[in-house]
């Protein structure tokens, strides 16, 4: 998004918000906003004479981009629709685009702000080492998601994540990366992992993945776990693993790049200039037969890879920003 974008995006999410259709009788009673109503206010903005033209390509994007930046969403969320006690989540698939949903009681700001760990007292450090990384793949560093679960996948870091908080009554014997940059309807799934217990039961996990300037957002997450609930490729794999729905279950975890002076409360965290930090976090297991879905922060990882590699991370504070590691 230009630098003007997300004021535009304000007035047209209140300018939604207010439709006369959408309430009735002082009760929000159509909070779903579709693709096609994105459009057609844009289209009503950029009829207005003089005003700062929006593309009108890709209504997909609207509301995905709105939030990509947690601080960034809560400046320019409208005051007027947060007053009156809505903020808005993404709602995909079915032509929709976002919903305006209520605020929880004593919530401060639209969308809670993005802080990495959430729990700094708990959260676990570790070393990892990249030197097992060659260096053909270092040399095409890059910042995007699939760049990073190349990473993670090649490292093993869901697995040393797990090794450092085993999952309480889980008996997991082996963990495996599936796929990733998996798009379903409803959802983007970065990563796709299984686990496999010592009961013959199934582990799903799904990997939300993040770099640096972009935050971890829990809706994203749950509509992961809602578009694993529906595929049919997981359930016949399970038929042919021999487990039924009901005794798996789905592990959501989320990855990020960090900075080093960025975390609070964790010890010891980026020694070198330019370091190479992950933050890991997963969510308490939930079933894979059901509606219901309480999403718990369950534990943290800092994971500082060194040698640092290239495109993971920047320079410390006082350092010039730039990738880290100039030679690979």
């Amino acid at each position: 998004m230009g630098n003007q974008m997300p004021s535009l995006k304000t007035k047209i999410i209140e300018d939604l918000f207010n439709e006369q259709s959408r309430w009735k009788r002082g009760t929000l009673v159509n909070p779903i906003v579709t693709l096609v109503e994105v459009q057609e206010a844009i289209a009503r903005h950029n009829a207005v004479a003089g005003s700062k033209k929006m593309s009108l390509g890709n209504p997909a994007n609207f509301f995905k981009d709105f939030v990509r930046k947690v601080s960034g969403a809560n400046n320019n969320w409208p005051t007027s629709v947060f007053a009156k006690g809505f903020t808005g989540a993404q709602k995909t698939a079915d032509g929709n685009c976002f919903e305006f949903i209520p605020t929880l009681a004593g919530q401060v700001a639209a969308f809670p702000e993005g802080t990495y760990p959430k729990a700094p007292r708990v959260t676990k450090y570790a070393v990892l080492q990249t030197l097992s990384v060659p260096v053909f793949n270092k040399a095409l560093g890059r910042e995007d998601e699939n760049w990073l679960l190349s990473i993670i996948v090649h490292l093993h870091l869901p697995q040393q994540h797990l090794a450092l908080h085993p999952l309480a009554d889980v008996d997991l014997l082996e963990v495996g990366h599936m796929q990733s940059n998996l798009k379903q309807n409803a959802s983007e799934i970065d990563g796709l992992f299984y686990g496999r217990t010592g009961d013959g039961k199934m582990l799903i996990i799904t990997m939300e993945a993040k770099g640096l300037s972009d935050d971890i957002l829990e809706t994203q997450i749950v509509g992961q776990v809602e578009a694993i609930r529906a595929m049919r490729s997981i359930k016949a794999l399970l038929s042919t693993l021999g487990t039924r729905p009901e005794d798996a279950s789905i592990l959501p975890m989320a990855m990020k790049v960090v900075r080093g002076n960025s975390l609070s409360g964790v010890p010891k965290v980026g020694r070198s200039p330019g370091g190479s930090l992950i933050y890991m976090a997963d969510y308490h297991p939930v079933p894979f037969v059901g509606t219901e879905l309480d999403l718990r922060l369950r534990v943290e990882t800092i994971f500082d890879l060194q040698p640092p590699i290239r495109g993971i991370g920047v320079v410390q504070a006082g350092q010039r920003k730039t990738r880290t590691s100039s030679r690979i």
